[in-house]
Formats: C-alpha cells, sequence, structure tokens
C-alpha cells in the first residue's frame, strides 16, 4: 500500500487523507464508542456519512479503512482522537 495508511482524527478538524477527506462530527461516549465519521471523496465529491465503532471498516473508493480506536486523552468528552486505517 501507498501513501498514508493511517492517521489520528481530532476535534473540528477536516483531513485530506490519500484519495478522501476525513471529519468527525461527534464522539460518544459509550461502550464501545461511536462515532460520526464524514468522507468526501476528492476526485468523485461524493459524500458519505458512516456510524462507527472500534473495529468497524468502511469503503473510500477500492481502499477499506477501519476504526482503529477512540480515545479520550485528558477524560474529557470533548477531547477526542479517532485513530483510523487503512487495510486495503
Amino acid at each position: 500500500m501507498d501513501g498514508i495508511v493511517e492517521h489520528w482524527i481530532k476535534p473540528n478538524r477536516y483531513y485530506t487523507i490519500g484519495k478522501a477527506g476525513f471529519s468527525i462530527r461527534h464522539v460518544k461516549r459509550m461502550d464501545p464508542p461511536e462515532a460520526l465519521l464524514d468522507v468526501a471523496v476528492e476526485k468523485t465529491g461524493e459524500e458519505f456519512e458512516y456510524t462507527v465503532r472500534p473495529g468497524d471498516t468502511f469503503p473510500v473508493e477500492e481502499q477499506t479503512w477501519q476504526v482503529a480506536e477512540v480515545l479520550f486523552p485528558d477524560n474529557a468528552d470533548w477531547d477526542w482522537e479517532v485513530h483510523v486505517r487503512r487495510t486495503s
């Protein structure tokens, strides 16, 4: 696999990672945590919304990405990090 294969997504930021833009609208502190993920495909302009939890996978064109983990570093509901990685 070429290019970026993993990234941490933080609050209130939009990241262009490979073929798409990624952002997280919010994270619910549950067991396991649940995140609302937005994916915008650069080439086509298509936008997708996924509700994901750690271990879930989602498509980005012909690639598959996975939510590796969701962390709350300062134990605050508003400060979180979602770790995504490309699996294929």
